[in-house]
């Protein structure tokens, strides 16, 4: 079972290592866990589809994040998201994780991190605002 097909297990309430059900409470007591595995699954799938169309060789993500270095960029900027990357994005994110620190260990920007956040429906739209770059 990849990774997708075990978050949308786990959006169904079974276990993806055994194929049984969860206990009966678990998404009682957890309904924004439910509701966020739920959302994550869907996007990653939909991610997957759209990635297909555009993908990128080693060379090109090593000559990009050498490049965005030496423009002062954070190394991972412009870059895509890999299925890994959003999903502990999202993980810590929940976990109380600040964007600003959430952008320093993925080394992208501020806004990127909010961006992906919104597309997760992790952080309500209107918030994008606090981190676009402000005209001095």
């Amino acid at each position: 079972m990849d990774f997708i097909e075990s978050l949308q297990a786990l959006s169904e309430g079974v276990d993806p290592d055994t194929g049984e059900y969860l206990p009966g409470d678990f998404y009682s007591n957890n309904k924004r866990i439910r509701s966020v595995i739920l959302k994550l699954s869907r996007e990653l799938t939909n991610l997957r589809i759209s990635k297909n169309r555009r993908t990128w060789s080693l060379d090109k993500i090593v000559a990009k994040q050498e490049r965005n270095l030496s423009e002062g960029k954070p190394r991972n900027a412009n870059l895509p998201w890999s299925d890994k990357d959003l999903y502990m994005l999202a993980k810590e994110f929940i976990g109380n994780i600040s964007v600003e620190n959430l952008a320093a260990d993925f080394e992208r920007t501020e806004l990127a991190i909010a961006s992906q956040l919104v597309g997760l429906e992790l952080m309500d739209e209107d918030d994008l605002e606090n981190y676009k770059p402000q005209n001095v």
